[in-house]
């Protein structure tokens, strides 16, 4: 049952209830686009890709300069994919981040899957 009628069913008093629950879904949905933008960004999924690592090799295998890197890998740590060890150069995909790429990969996997069933039933 959707949420809106489950909130109707309870009368007009519970529409405040309602609002603040549809703001916090629509928070919650902006944050995950966020994330999935974020992290499935060409050269910000490259990097995702090559962690554990350090800025100085990030900038060779991404071939851009420290402040390009560092600007990504800070947007990549504010959507919370990456820990970054200031002083040492280190990052690391957090659990959350190490989920992500799980996620993506299981993805890429149901993608190639879908793309081979419409490829085997065009040569059928």
């Amino acid at each position: 049952m959707r949420i809106k009628t489950i909130i109707n069913d309870l009368g007009k008093s519970d529409k405040a209830a309602y609002e603040k629950i549809s703001k916090e879904l629509s928070l919650k949905k902006q944050i995950a686009l966020k994330v999935v933008r974020t992290g499935t960004d060409r050269v910000n999924f490259k990097i995702l890709e090559m962690l554990p690592s350090n800025i100085n090799t990030i900038m060779k295998k991404v071939n851009m300069t420290k402040v390009p890197v560092n600007v990504r890998v800070n947007e990549l740590e504010r959507v919370g994919l990456v820990d970054r060890f200031k002083g040492t150069g280190r990052v690391e995909l957090t659990d959350f981040g190490k989920s992500f790429m799980l996620t993506i990969r299981e993805y890429e996997g149901e993608v190639r899957k879908y793309v081979y069933n419409i490829l085997s039933r065009q040569l059928d």
